[in-house]
């Protein structure tokens, strides 16, 4: 069963509230069991991922890839190469298709290594690496790995 939900605040109680109504729909329809999502995907609002550990025992927090790559190209301007831009975009697009965690986490790390040490690179490095992959090191159960089950 999929659902989606869309709030215009970005409130922890706002989806909290979502969340906890997705789980009473689901209660009414199948009152055997509980509404607990494996996947929770939505842009990198921590409202949605605190209120996600609140209403939910077992899931994976993931990045909607639509926004990542928004905020890709919001501030991949500050490379000022063109086709520096596009081989650092091509190759964040590379790392998400990656087939496991444990193949992203490699390509993140190499990716890191890679275009950390250019120097018209270093300011989108240093912001992409921060919002998509120290974030993840504290909060180990989000990613934009999309492949989860």
């Amino acid at each position: 069963m999929s659902k989606a939900a869309v709030t215009v605040s970005e409130a922890t109680e706002d989806f909290l509230f979502i969340f906890e109504s997705l789980k009473n729909c689901y209660r009414q329809e199948y009152p055997w069991e509980e509404y607990d999502p494996s996947v929770v995907v939505g842009d990198g609002a921590e409202a949605i991922s605190s209120a996600a550990d609140h209403a939910f025992n077992h899931h994976t927090r993931v990045h909607c890839w639509s926004h990542v790559i928004l905020n890709i190209g919001k501030n991949l301007v500050k490379v000022k190469n063109p086709d520096l831009r596009q081989s650092i975009r091509h190759d964040i697009e590379q790392i998400q298709l990656a087939k496991s965690e444990v193949e992203f986490d490699v390509a993140s790390f190499l990716w890191i290594n890679k275009w950390g040490t250019v120097p018209d690179a270093d300011t989108f490095v240093e912001y992409f690496k921060e919002e998509y992959f120290d974030k993840l090191v504290v909060r180990r159960k989000s990613s934009w790995f999309s492949k989860h089950k």
